[in-house]
């Protein structure tokens, strides 16, 4: 699992209790891939050893990776390791020993691409886990979604409507995001399921229809049978499946039947000789002993996940929000820590109590570092979760640009500005290893960039191009056709 700085809901749990016998659950398994829905339905699952791809051994996942429950049981990453199963699939990861966890970084043929940020996320009940999906325990009816590019800040649409509907009658369909806020321009459309189970959305149907303000949308299907219709679009995470029935149907699809990993049958066990019964003890003497009451946990503690922005801030700092979605016990205090990404050299960067709910780190610019949050519940309960990870750039106008270069004003841009150049104009900076990130925005169409080696071409939706990952050292980069305008520089890992 990947816990980018994006814009993104979580729940934080503190001291909740697992249940003493854990049996299998059917839970709803829905694995979002990069232009499709690679698995979406039930699943019979119980907590189980798996192996990624690239591993040498099985590890187990069954809920007491890391002590998170003191019994095994069903867990969403096992679950979702079943869907792809069952599909025929594989999934890859690297095991974490110090985290007792898998991180996720492909499912099926699709796998994280880090010069993009595009990584794998999970989610139990539209909400993101605070662990690994190994630690993450599930029960009958629990909805686990897994969705490629999850940190983006893209909405995760819900989409609600009728189950059946009379042949050519419209029909009103509802599109909200994860905290049930109605989501304007999604298109609902039509799915086309192939045979692997795999669904894509026909966004370009003429049976599409798009949503309004309200976010609802209306459409109408004049055959007769199952019409199986989600919400999409640029911008957004693919909603669930709505399967509406159009006058008579027949049984419903397959898919939406509950599946299972087929187990071998366990071999017979011969009967044990029988044993002498033994001699009746006498009856103990009767004792009364006073009842002493079950002890009852306290309620878990559920926080927002860190709202995590860059953009707009004139001083370089980076922004954090969290919001108390439950108080539970309630919060005593918290922590924001930070290391240079993929290192675990953490560094304090804010501390406050219950009633502060943001703050502003100023961390060092030039390179990308993970984030994570720790809170502590007035029982004294201590839980760290992951809270993203974020690129501090250089300012552009901290670059030396020579006359060339011209600045101009924009509250979207790092530190509100941006340098803008035509064809010729270059920079050089000196940086750390790894791979040159730079912030970008075109101007004009057909505008070209060489950084490093290597040329690109940049379009308006381009936000960041990034180099081949090299030694510490100068970088430069020369705009070649076009107007560039350059937010600010970075190293990657």
């Amino acid at each position: 699992m990947r816990w980018i700085i994006r814009a993104t809901t979580v729940a934080l749990f503190f001291g909740a209790a697992a249940p003493a016998v854990a049996a299998p659950a059917v839970v709803d398994v829905r694995i979002e891939g990069a232009t499709r829905t690679l698995f979406e339905g039930p699943v019979r699952t119980d907590g189980h050893a798996v192996r990624a791809a690239s591993d040498t051994a099985a590890h187990h996942c069954d809920g007491t990776n890391n002590g998170a429950n003191p019994e095994p049981g069903p867990t969403a990453t096992a679950a979702s390791v079943d869907a792809m199963t069952i599909t025929g699939r594989d999934f890859d990861a690297d095991w974490y020993p110090g985290l007792d966890d898998y991180f996720l970084t492909r499912f099926g043929p699709d796998a994280e691409n880090d010069d993009a940020y595009a990584w794998w996320g999970i989610l139990v009940d539209d909400v993101f886990t605070t662990v690994g999906g190994c630690q993450s325990r599930v029960a009958d009816g629990d909805r686990v979604l897994w969705a490629y590019d999850a940190f983006s800040g893209r909405p995760f649409l819900k989409l609600s409507g009728p189950p059946a509907a009379g042949a050519g009658a419209p029909f009103t369909v509802t599109v909200k995001d994860t905290d049930g806020t109605p989501v304007q321009g999604a298109i609902v459309a039509p799915v086309s399921t192939d045979a692997a189970g795999d669904q894509t959305v026909l966004t370009g149907s003429t049976d599409a229809a798009t949503t309004g303000a309200d976010g609802t949308a209306t459409l109408s299907f004049a055959a007769a049978g199952w019409h199986r219709i989600k919400a999409a679009g640029d911008g957004f995470v693919r909603s669930n499946r709505l399967d509406v029935c159009v006058a008579q149907c027949g049984p419903a699809p397959a898919d939406t039947l509950v599946r299972a990993v087929a187990t071998p049958t366990p071999s017979a066990t011969p009967a044990p000789s029988p044993t002498p019964a033994p001699s009746p003890s006498p009856e103990p003497t009767p004792v009364a002993v006073a009842a002493t009451p079950e002890p009852v946990a306290a309620p878990p503690l559920r926080i927002s996940a860190p709202r995590i922005t860059t953009a707009g801030d004139r001083r370089g700092l980076v922004e954090v929000r969290w919001q108390i979605a439950d108080p539970g016990p309630g919060l005593r205090g918290w922590t924001l820590e930070s290391a240079p990404a993929r290192t675990k050299t953490w560094t304090t960067r804010a501390t406050g109590g219950a009633g502060k709910s943001s703050a502003r780190l100023p961390l060092p610019a030039g390179r990308g570092y993970d984030l994570r949050f720790t809170a502590t519940d007035v029982l004294g309960r201590v839980s760290t979760v992951a809270a993203g990870r974020v690129l501090v750039p250089l300012d552009d106008r901290s670059l030396g640009l020579g006359h060339a270069w011209r600045h101009a004003s924009s509250a979207r841009a790092w530190r509100g500005t941006l340098s803008f150049g035509a064809r010729g104009a270059a920079l050089a900076v000196r940086l750390s290893g790894g791979r040159p990130v730079v912030r970008v925005r075109a101007s004009r169409a057909g505008t070209r960039v060489k950084l490093g080696s290597r040329t690109y071409r940049v379009s308006g939706s381009t936000r960041t191009i990034t180099g081949v990952r090299r030694a510490a050292g100068r970088v430069e980069l020369r705009v070649l056709a076009g107007r560039l305008g350059v937010d600010g520089v970075a190293v990657a890992p």
